[in-house]
Order: C-alpha cells, then sequence, then structure tokens
C-alpha cells in the first residue's frame, strides 16, 4: 500500500469504522479529520511496526495508525521503544498462543 492521504484514511476508516476519533496504543487521541496534521493536538499518520528502515514493507499488517507524537518517539525502534513515558515491546503472537497470560 502506497501511504498517502487517501490511502490513510481507507485504513482509518478499515480500522475504525465511522469513529472521527479513537486513541492509538499508547493512549493518545487522534481525529480522522488530522490526518499527518503536526499543527493538531489530535494529528496521527501511519507507523510501519517493523520499520521500512530494517526491512518492514507497506502491507497493512505491518502498519499502525497512531499519534504523530507516538511515530515520532517510536522512529525506527523495534522491538522495544518509549513512548508515552512507558516502555513497548512488539511481540508476534500467533493463534496457539496463550493470551491469559
Amino acid at each position: 500500500m502506497t501511504i498517502n492521504h487517501e490511502s490513510a484514511i481507507k485504513f482509518w476508516i478499515e480500522t475504525y469504522g465511522k469513529k472521527q476519533e479513537a486513541w492509538d496504543f499508547t493512549g493518545c487521541k487522534i481525529v480522522k479529520a488530522a490526518y499527518n496534521d503536526r499543527n493538531s493536538n489530535y494529528g496521527w499518520n501511519i507507523d510501519h511496526i517493523y520499520p521500512k528502515s530494517l526491512g518492514g514493507t507497506d502491507n497493512w499488517d505491518n502498519l499502525c495508525i497512531c499519534h504523530i507524537l507516538t511515530n515520532d518517539e517510536k522512529s525506527n525502534k523495534f522491538p522495544v521503544f518509549n513512548s508515552n513515558n512507558k516502555t513497548y515491546q512488539i511481540k508476534t503472537i500467533t493463534e496457539d498462543d496463550n493470551l491469559e497470560n
């Protein structure tokens, strides 16, 4: 997927449906109309979970909608990064994984 305004809005709709606002995985509020708007407190863009600089792709399963500042903090860090004063670790979860532990 080429990431541009049109594809980002399509990805928003696929992810959040008709919602006009949501919260990213760090708890930052984002607003649909604020795509790529660095002047908005609710600006968002699309993060590559596995960074392109490390070989990641533009496939939808490697993309995540997040607040612009969240994406800036994550940058190309993988699998551990800090954002919004918390440490996150990205893990692959399979259907066989027990999510209750």
